[in-house]
């Protein structure tokens, strides 16, 4: 597959990577014109994006048999050692001679330059990120490893949505996030500023600065083991915020405060703030976690809370996932926050 002889006019510019070609595709020649094709074009078109003027390649240019990339694979012990990527599935290594199709399509973005590559499908990720996992990834602008400087936005591929047609609608989404990145080259991220204290005057002055009666803010804990509680979280606004941890896993007894009367001081102002109606709060299954776990657990009962963003999911969108990562990847122009958790460190909280 040649790089095309015309490039769109467009500034918003727009590359679309898929996995390899399907039997329509070889026989025309071209990328993504079978019923893939046809539901990513009006997936395309409802998103405002004209896909005549976008830029459409695979990972692979040649059809794999029975088109099942596996087929391009081998295990770990026959791949040998040297080889850097990871595997394109559980001990699915691509083949050598299947490589150099990396350099081609790094020649092929790298002449096009968009401003957005929609990467379509895992191959399409472990391609363009050297990362696999659709599902943490997706919705989620990242930057391009294959061609540095260039940005990601991973979905799903149109063949998964034929055989998952509920997931029409988050393609569409991200379509939509493609549309609106298309109008940038550059990554951009807000800038936030994060504190944690160290000292219970620090804490003090943290909560009366920041959280003045009146405020709106979001509130989010964490816990260990169904009993712990290791950290809450304040923002009250989408640029700052704070968090007051308790659990450390370095320090004796894993006390995140050393001393017991300042871990006691610091408990009754996060008591006194969720306990203040004037303070009004909200936050993600924070009706049927956060609020239960803290009168359960510590005795502190929520007041002034007023809205759960998770029940909002539902009503707003109920055809969509309700879980923070997704509702993270859809409105914010975040990173895969998730990735940032260590590995086999999962959340205790259902559906966050």
């Amino acid at each position: 597959m040649t790089v095309p002889s015309y490039w769109p006019s467009s500034n918003n510019r727009i590359a679309i990577v898929a996995e390899a070609p399907g039997q329509t595709e070889e026989t025309q020649g071209q990328p993504l014109v079978g019923a893939s094709g046809i539901l990513l074009n009006s997936v395309l078109n409802q998103a405002g994006i004209n896909h005549i003027e976008c830029f459409k390649t695979n990972v692979f240019d040649t059809r794999p048999p029975g088109n099942d990339v596996g087929t391009f694979c081998v295990d770990k012990k026959t791949i040998g050692r040297g080889y850097s990527l990871p595997p394109l599935g559980p001990g699915q290594y691509v083949k050598h001679e299947h490589l150099q199709n990396l350099s081609r399509l790094c020649n092929e973005l790298t002449q096009f330059n968009p401003n957005v590559i929609f990467a379509l499908g895992n191959t399409a990720i472990w391609a363009l990120l050297h990362r696999t996992g659709i599902k943490k990834l997706r919705g989620a602008v990242a930057n391009c490893v294959l061609v540095p400087g260039l940005k990601v936005v991973p979905s799903y591929h149109p063949a998964a949505v034929l055989r998952a047609y509920d997931l029409r609608v988050v393609l569409v989404a991200d379509a939509l996030k493609v549309a609106q990145e298309s109008l940038f080259p550059e990554t951009r991220r807000k800038a936030r500023t994060l504190y944690v204290p160290e000292t219970v005057k620090e804490a003090e002055q943290l909560f009366g600065d920041l959280l003045p009666s009146g405020t709106l803010c979001s509130v989010d804990i964490e816990t260990r083991g169904g009993t712990t509680l290791t950290c809450i979280g304040f923002a009250p606004t989408n640029t700052t915020g704070f968090v007051i941890p308790f659990w450390h896993s370095t320090r004796p007894g894993n006390h995140y405060w050393q001393k017991a009367e300042d871990e006691l001081q610091v408990y009754k102002l996060v008591r006194k703030c969720l306990q203040d109606p004037s303070i009004l709060k909200l936050g993600q299954n924070f009706v049927g976690y956060d609020i239960w776990f803290m009168a359960e657990k510590l005795k502190i009962f929520t007041q002034g809370w007023l809205h759960d963003t998770m029940f909002q999911a539902h009503a707003l969108q109920p055809e969509m996932d309700k879980d923070l990562g997704f509702l993270a990847s859809i409105h914010c122009d975040e990173p895969a926050y998730k990735l940032f958790r260590p590995r086999g460190q999962a959340t205790e909280k259902r559906d966050e």
